[in-house]
């Protein structure tokens, strides 16, 4: 049986030895280094959360738009039908499409 390698744990300890061969003043300018160009990540970081937060609202209302035409569609569609068999299918087609959007609005669905 072949073990998975888990670099990530490889790579702490790696950096854990440099840093400790370094010396005080050493260790520090890599933490301001490393502080610095995590500040300078964070406003794009920031930025993109923002924008996919904005997106899943705009999915979420679109969900909830076509959940109101869909509904509108299959009742227009089930009474203009005269046949019970058919009627049935479109509920049934209903309930399935309301189903995926519901899964849209609350988040559940990728």
């Amino acid at each position: 049986m072949v073990r998975p390698i888990s670099l990530r744990i490889r790579q702490d300890a790696l950096i854990a030895k440099a840093r400790a061969k370094l010396g005080d003043a050493q260790q520090a300018r890599i933490k301001r280094s490393h502080d610095a160009a995590v500040m300078q990540r964070a406003p794009e970081i920031v930025s993109e959360v923002q924008e996919q937060r904005r997106l899943q609202r705009c999915a979420q209302l679109s969900a909830h738009k076509a959940l109101i035409a869909a509904k509108n569609a299959f009742d227009q569609m089930r009474d203009a039908s005269s046949n019970e068999v058919d009627q049935r299918r479109w509920r049934e087609r209903r309930e399935l499409v309301e189903r995926e959007l519901v899964r849209i609005i609350k988040g559940t669905r990728p």
